[in-house]
């Protein structure tokens, strides 16, 4: 396994070193916006992890988007277009998030129920 990839921080190591309290931690896990390493009742978070935080925060706190918001619009964009993180900055980036939704298999678009491919409208 990659050093990036490797779980190594329990959550307090790792909300103390973003700055973070454990809960908000477990409340983006709990809306599915990432997946720590477990080990029994245990969370271990990588470097990757650590990154994709970051990112996280960013969008929840500096763009204004609610938890909630984020989770349905990284199924219809990747990390990096709902951020508004310019080229250079998104070739550099650690986080891999965009390819990790789309391993996990979630949608890529919702449809009306009508076999049409037109999303659905939501808020």
């Amino acid at each position: 396994m990659s050093s990036l990839k490797q779980p190594q921080f329990t959550i307090s190591a790792a909300a103390a070193k973003l700055g973070l309290h454990p809960h908000s931690l477990r409340n983006y896990e709990k809306a599915g916006l990432m997946k720590p390493y477990r080990k029994g009742r245990w969370r271990y978070y990588s470097l990757a992890d650590i990154a994709w935080i970051k990112c996280l925060v960013n969008m929840i706190h500096h763009k204004g988007i609610s938890i909630n918001a984020l989770g349905k619009l990284l199924t219809f964009a990747p990390c990096w277009e709902i951020a508004d993180c310019p080229p250079a900055r998104h070739r550099a980036c650690r986080c891999t998030h965009g390819k990790q939704v789309a391993r996990q298999g979630k949608a890529a678009r919702a449809t009306d129920g009508r076999n049409s491919a037109r999303p659905l409208a939501w808020l």
